[in-house]
């Protein structure tokens, strides 16, 4: 599975399988954000509900105030995580199961209050393909560019330009 963040992914979203009004706001969307406006807007609850009734999409949380959740405490954390579970559910009639933590931030502490509160999945901001025995909070992710082509987006998608990847490449290739 390829799991896309909205916001990060322009290119990509040409191909995203969903024809649905709320996709074509969110290619729509992410487009205006590659190109730099700042007349993005956010999707009402009724897009955010065609959105999460697409069988190939998942609305997940990224926060309820933005704040970098390694640097809150134990209680403030535990609220901040109640409260986007809570705000999602109520117009989306379920609390999401997944996260992408904001600014990265993401501890060992975080990771643990965040799967108390009930999430299944967390986005780090850390760079790599993830491979098979990756905790599903601890998720790695790929940058995409609008600048991408095809065979770039491929590459990415295989991990070539992870730098642990290359590095092993020139180092230790694998044999022929």
């Amino acid at each position: 599975r390829i799991a896309l963040a909205a916001s990060r992914c322009f290119r990509a979203l040409q191909g995203f399988p969903g024809r649905s009004p709320a996709m074509a706001r969110v290619r729509r969307q992410a487009w205006t954000r590659a190109l730099g406006s700042s007349l993005v807007e956010a999707l009402d609850t009724e897009s955010l509900r065609e959105l999460a009734a697409v069988p190939s999409a998942t609305i997940g949380a990224h926060g309820y105030t933005h704040r970098p959740l390694s640097r809150l405490s134990d209680e403030v954390l535990d609220d901040e995580l109640r409260a986007v579970r809570q705000g999602l559910a109520e117009h989306l009639g379920a609390p999401p199961s997944a996260i992408a933590y904001p600014h990265g931030a993401v501890d060992r502490r975080v990771i643990d209050r965040v799967k108390a509160a009930g999430f299944q999945l967390g986005a780090t901001s850390f760079v790599g393909v993830n491979q098979p025995n990756v905790s599903p909070l601890s998720l790695r992710r790929t940058e995409l560019l609008a600048s991408d082509g095809v065979d770039e987006f491929a590459g990415k998608i295989r991990g070539d330009y992870d730098w642990y990847q290359v590095r092993q490449r020139l180092y230790w290739p694998v044999p022929a």
